[in-house]
């Protein structure tokens, strides 16, 4: 099945976001503060060009930037050594992290394992819980299956999307004919049990005059 192909989105620098999103800010903020952030680590899990990396980095923390696609990490090592900050930096996969048990007081994972299909979500959920500390806390942003996507596509069954190609008038043209997995609450709840404390909220928005609909599930946990 085809996927979005990172490599190519992220050699050029007009891709990658300058600024990091306010739900990350306020989440990094709420769970470890502002003056004591420099005893904090924390995993930006297919952390793309970098934003947020960079912002957590800026702020103190001891961020590791781990992704899949080399042209992404080399964005990412670029941009901290104009801004003079360590790279931590690990080329991986969601779902088979190179990180020991227990190692990091919060994992952050934007935009990312819907993107994968459902076995490897759930093994990137798995792995997630198995690196974070006990007490850390982690934010997952993902798709609803209420997103604008999932109206533009052909279902594939168990929970999977493939998003047909609209000649160029999408809103998301680097996502055409790629194949997303948009799991209910009920469903991602029942694959979060190990996790102590649970939230999960809804982010729907529409663009374009009510054109199309971004729909999210904000995803907070606690080991």
């Amino acid at each position: 099945m085809k996927t979005v192909n990172w490599d190519s989105l992220h050699k050029g620098n007009d891709s990658v976001p300058a600024y990091p999103s306010e739900l990350v800010v306020r989440w990094m903020f709420r769970s470890f503060g502002a003056r004591d952030s420099k005893k904090y680590k924390v995993l930006d899990l297919g952390g793309g060009g970098g934003r947020h990396s960079i912002f957590m980095a800026e702020s103190g923390i001891d961020v590791t930037m781990a992704d899949l696609s080399v042209p992404a990490l080399n964005c990412f090592e670029s941009w901290a050594k104009e801004k003079g900050i360590e790279a931590n930096s690990v080329h991986c996969s969601a779902d088979d992290l190179p990180f020991e048990d227990d190692l990091f007081d919060g994992i952050l994972s934007f935009g990312v394992l819907y993107y994968l299909d459902p076995d490897s979500y759930e093994r990137s959920l798995k792995e997630i819980y198995r690196v974070l500390k006990p007490c850390g806390h982690a934010f997952i942003y993902v798709k609803s299956p209420e997103d604008s996507r999932s109206k533009s596509s052909s279902y594939l069954g168990n929970h999977q999307y493939k998003l047909n190609d609209q000649g160029g008038e999408s809103s998301w043209p680097f996502e055409e004919g790629s194949v997303l997995t948009l799991f209910p609450k009920k469903i991602l709840l029942k694959m979060l049990t190990e996790f102590s404390s649970i939230s999960i909220d809804r982010s729907s928005i529409t663009r374009g005059g009510g054109a199309t609909i971004e729909d999210e599930w904000l995803v907070y946990l606690q080991k």
